[in-house]
């Protein structure tokens, strides 16, 4: 509904009859087969096809980056960081995996500033094919192993993900599969946070307000 209002088109169901022969660019997500109708009918009239996580290995080259990921909190954390950043003035670009209540409940957009906040996902591998400046990683859990060879490939998968970062990487310092990692990683570029353990930035004194 809202896409609609702002002058997307929207079709249900898939059919080849929805691209149209102008069009200059098709992206699809990890949810599409190749057998859709609609990617097909796209390389049939030679349109360029591009997955989701190529398209964003792109996009992210034009941004200082920031790239979210962890098996639990990303959505959380990227959105803090948009709320910061966008209190600080600095306009960001942004994509996120839900609804930001003080943006209208937009979970993207193109900014006018030069930062990126991504949430970085990593249930299809899509994590590792970006080009980010600064990575943060949360979590790291047993989850999405369907899309890995076995958990040490998704171990691996996270630790190609910290180190590709330009500058920094921040990681949570309190998981335990993430101090594993850390152990190999190039602790110049690390920095660690957290609440229980030892780390370069811990959270202290934490209370919770509520708006009345």
């Amino acid at each position: 509904k809202v896409l609609k209002e702002r002058g997307a088109e929207i079709h249900i169901p898939h059919s080849p009859a929805n691209v149209k022969p102008d069009s200059d660019l098709v992206i699809y997500s990890s949810a599409i087969k190749e057998d859709n109708p609609e990617l097909l009918q796209a390389k049939k009239l030679g349109i360029i096809t591009l997955s989701r996580k190529e398209f964003l290995k792109i996009f992210t080259q034009k941004f200082k980056t920031i790239a979210i990921s962890g098996s639990h909190g990303k959505t959380t954390t990227t959105s803090l960081l948009i709320a910061i950043f966008e209190h600080a003035g600095l306009f960001p670009s942004f994509i996120v995996g839900g609804k930001l209540p003080f943006l209208n409940n937009r979970n993207g957009r193109l900014g006018k500033g030069n930062w990126l906040i991504l949430e970085a996902d990593e249930s299809d591998k899509t994590f590792i094919e970006i080009n980010p400046t600064i990575t943060v990683t949360t979590s790291l859990d047993k989850e999405h192993l369907e899309a890995y060879t076995s958990f040490e490939d998704l171990q691996n998968s996270f630790r190609k993900f910290i180190t590709q970062a330009k500058e920094f990487a921040v990681i949570n310092n309190d998981d335990v599969y993430l101090n594993q990692i850390k152990k190999s990683l190039p602790l110049e570029k690390i920095i660690t946070c957290g609440i229980e353990k030892p780390a370069v930035y811990s959270a202290r004194n934490i209370q919770v307000l509520r708006k009345t």
